[in-house]
């Protein structure tokens, strides 16, 4: 997908629940790379007197960044160039996923954004996003309070930990999700 298809993808400034149902309706299970504009119409429905276009230009801003320098770069070099763009030049960090430590603003768009921090959810979701401006193959991994993404290409896959922005080992990944399903 070029620019062009991605920057058609229009944030809505005038949220309602009618709007945002219909959105959640719409979704495949593939479609977790889209559910950031969600999350934000959701934080606007729920406080509508904070304006929220400045999260939407500021997340268009990323993916256009990203997606220029990733231009003209094979899948291996925009891999690369995706994680080290989110975690080492804009610096995001996740904070412990641990529900009972989670604050509001953890899980908010907005906040996450400004401060660069925040809960594993809204930092993979836009990570994930990220990925589908760059034309990255990226999906979310089903393991229980693990967040980790599996980027699928011929004849393997890579796995990136979203809690420290590591590229993880074979051995390091069927670890991980042998703890996750042992764990109840």
């Amino acid at each position: 997908m070029g620019w062009g298809m991605f920057s058609q993808m229009q944030f809505e400034t005038r949220i309602t629940w009618e709007k945002l149902f219909i959105e959640i309706r719409g979704l495949q299970p593939e479609d977790c790379a889209s559910l950031i504009p969600l999350m934000i119409g959701t934080n606007a429905v729920i406080a509508p007197k904070e304006s929220y276009e400045a999260v939407f230009r500021q997340v268009h801003y990323l993916s256009f960044e990203l997606y220029n320098k990733c231009e003209g770069k094979s899948e291996n070099e925009r891999w690369e160039l995706l994680r080290s763009y989110f975690f080492e030049q804009k610096k995001f960090q996740v904070l412990s996923s641990q529900w009972p430590e989670v604050q509001e603003g953890d899980l908010l768009m907005k906040p996450v954004l400004e401060k660069n921090i925040g809960h594993p959810l809204p930092l993979t979701l836009l990570y994930l996003h990220l990925a589908l401006a760059t034309n990255l193959p990226v999906s979310l991994v089903q393991a229980r309070q693990e967040y980790i993404l599996k980027w699928v290409r011929p004849g393997c896959s890579s796995y990136l930990d979203m809690k420290t922005g590591l590229i993880l080992s074979d051995c390091e990944i069927f670890q991980m999700l042998q703890k996750s399903s042992s764990n109840p």
